[in-house]
């Protein structure tokens, strides 16, 4: 989940040192931008091979839908890291339900196995193909602030919540005695239901954005 999650990738793994280096700066978006870009073709292929009603209603999959659908709005509200507070339109790192669909669809590979382009493709097709619907995300990545953004503050959150509800097994990630705290993997610590936010500041809930 960490190849997804451009909140780790940002804050752990020297992501804006990059963006100011000649020879890395375009490699160090590019790469953001295809884990991002990986997750929303993944998403496209699920619902592609399966009955989108039935999977959403089914009992071993709904909390799953229910948080991929929390992913898809997580980015797409306006009411994240918006440069004005009064001003929606100010609103930073997002993509709309509309762009996340269109980037999932060039993902996926025409193939007889389900899967995703890989990133050298991805790479070489950005700017015909991708660079129209990451336009404004990709530029928003690039700001300084984008380390204390609240929107990939939550989306961290979110795609936890997505680990721990499709690692039933429990092979990619460890509770402590409660069942209820990460101990690994170190990403996802002080990430469960009992952790803490992670650094910057406090993501907000849907109800809190809605004012209840």
């Amino acid at each position: 989940m960490t190849s997804v999650d451009p909140y780790t990738n940002i804050r752990n793994e020297n992501f804006l040192a990059y963006l100011h280096t000649d020879d890395r700066r375009n490699i160090a978006q590019r790469s953001t931008l295809f884990r991002l870009a990986q997750y929303f073709g993944w998403t496209e292929i699920v619902y592609g091979h399966s009955d989108r009603l039935r999977f959403e209603r089914n009992k071993a999959t709904r909390e799953v839908a229910r948080i991929i659908g929390d992913v898809g709005w997580t980015l797409a509200n306006d009411e994240f890291d918006r440069m004005n507070p009064e001003d929606f339109r100010t609103s930073q790192l997002m993509l709309w339900r509309d762009e996340q669909r269109a980037i999932g669809e060039l993902m996926r590979q025409d193939s007889e196995e389900p899967g995703c382009i890989g990133f050298d493709s991805f790479v070489n097709n950005y700017d015909k193909s991708f660079a129209k619907w990451f336009a404004t995300f990709a530029r928003d990545l690039e700001s300084e602030s984008v380390a204390d953004s609240a929107r990939l503050a939550q989306l961290h959150l979110v795609l936890v919540d997505l680990l721990r509800a499709l690692d039933v097994d429990r092979v990619l990630v460890e509770f402590d005695q409660t069942g209820e705290l990460f101990v690994r993997p170190p990403w996802a610590v002080g990430a469960g239901a009992g952790g803490a936010a992670p650094p910057g500041p406090a993501p907000r809930t849907r109800r809190e954005l809605a004012g209840g």
